[in-house]
């Protein structure tokens, strides 16, 4: 116990001299995002606009963890996660100001930078579709036909210059699209019922399955 409580005092003077940087740096939310653990306790937290209960929290852990209902999870499985969440994962989360403890009343709540997170979840998470490569594809492929078009050899010669111009304007509408509603949508926590981690992976046993 006096770990932990010298880990909350050690937090709360970094958050006075973090008062001035309003934003998580990259290497401060890859290491709150690369544990899952900490993942789940940030999308519970996004979800509420309250601070919630450390025994909730552990509780829906837990479940999420072992793949059960949160009525199934024992009392030893809480109990296991809890005192993780205590000893290790909380301070640290407190010591970049991401969430805050009350010890008094049990409770946990998203402190200010922690909101900054969700910006920095595709860092460490796989997306399906390899973006970079996309873009880039898209990009060689329009100067590629404009600049053919502009020239007058084919395949440019196929369609007049305008109306490539404006495919291609579309085309890159359309990826930008897509790939902003999977940032921001469906990569973001505490935007979906359960953490999107395990979202994915409940479609993609979905559609194992079918």
């Amino acid at each position: 116990m006096d770990r932990i409580m010298k880990l909350r005092n050690i937090s709360r003077r970094g958050r006075g001299e973090r008062a001035r940087e309003p934003s998580l740096s990259r290497s401060e939310a890859f290491d709150v995002l690369s544990n899952q653990r900490r993942r789940f306790v940030l999308h519970i937290l996004k979800q509420r606009e309250n601070s919630v209960y450390l025994r909730e929290i552990a509780e829906q852990v837990a479940a999420w963890e072992s793949g059960k209902q949160v009525e199934a999870v024992t009392a030893t499985e809480r109990n296991r996660v809890q005192t993780a969440l205590l000893q290790f994962h909380l301070p640290r989360m407190e010591d970049i100001d991401v969430v805050e403890y009350d010890p008094r009343r049990k409770r946990v709540g998203l402190a200010e930078r922690g909101r900054d997170v969700d910006i920095y979840l595709s860092v460490v998470q796989k997306d399906d579709i390899p973006w970079g490569p996309v873009y880039l594809w898209v990009t060689g492929i329009t100067v590629g036909v404009l600049l053919t078009s502009s020239v007058g050899i084919p395949p440019g010669t196929f369609v007049p210059y305008d109306v490539w111009l404006v495919m291609f304007v579309l085309a890159i509408g359309l990826v930008s699209t897509v790939h902003t509603y999977q940032n921001y949508f469906q990569m973001r926590l505490g935007t979906t019922e359960r953490p999107p981690e395990l979202e994915r992976e409940h479609t993609e046993e979905r559609d194992r399955l079918t």
